[in-house]
C-alpha cells in the first residue's frame, strides 16, 4: 500500500468519524470540537483535516491536539511550543516539554527538569521550580519533592509564601 492509498484511507476514516460522531456523541459535534487532527508521516507530524488532507504540513517531532483555545503543543527539534491553527506560533518554542491546556486557561510546561505553568499568551502564572505540577479545576497542586502544596490559578501560593517557595531546598 502506498502513501497516496493510506491518506485516502485515513480521510474515509475521518469522514466516517464525522458522520457518526454528532449521533453518538452530540457534545464533540459542538462549534468547540477539533477540526484538525495530529498525524505523523513517515517523517514527521502535520495536522490533517477531516478528509485527511494536510492543512498544516509535516513539521513536528510531537503535536498533540488543538484545545477549545485554539492552541496545540508542538516540539520540533528538541523544544517545545504552541501554534494556531494556521500552524503559526502563538508561543514560541522556549520549553522542553508542553503540554496541552487545561479548560481554565493553563498549561504545565518544563524546563531544565523543573515544571511551571503558563497561561494562553504565554506568560508565567508558576516559574518552572517545581519537581511537579498538577492543573486541577480551582488550584495546582506544586510538588517540591519533600513536601506539596498548592497555589490559586492565578500562582498566589496558599500554603506558604513565596520567599519560602524561592529558598526551598531542591
Amino acid at each position: 500500500m502506498n502513501l497516496k492509498n493510506i491518506n485516502s484511507l485515513i480521510g474515509k476514516v475521518f469522514l466516517s468519524l464525522s458522520l457518526i460522531l454528532p449521533i453518538l456523541m452530540p457534545s464533540v459535534a459542538s462549534s468547540e470540537r477539533v477540526k484538525l487532527y495530529p498525524l505523523k508521516d513517515v517523517v514527521a507530524y502535520g495536522y490533517v483535516n477531516k478528509l485527511g488532507e494536510y492543512i498544516i504540513k509535516p513539521l513536528f517531532d510531537r503535536a498533540s491536539v488543538f484545545h477549545n483555545n485554539g492552541l496545540a503543543a508542538v516540539a520540533m527539534d528538541g523544544k517545545s511550543g504552541y501554534i494556531d491553527r494556521s500552524g503559526q506560533y502563538i508561543i514560541n518554542q522556549q520549553f522542553d516539554e508542553a503540554y496541552s491546556f487545561y479548560d481554565n486557561g493553563l498549561a504545565k510546561v518544563q524546563i531544565n527538569g523543573r515544571f511551571g505553568v503558563i497561561n494562553q499568551t504565554g506568560a508565567w502564572i508558576l516559574k518552572p521550580l517545581f519537581k511537579d505540577i498538577t492543573i486541577l479545576d480551582e488550584l495546582i497542586k506544586v510538588d517540591f519533592g519533600e513536601y506539596e502544596g498548592y497555589a490559586d490559578l492565578n500562582g498566589k501560593y496558599l500554603t506558604f509564601s513565596e520567599t519560602e517557595v524561592y529558598n526551598a531546598n531542591f
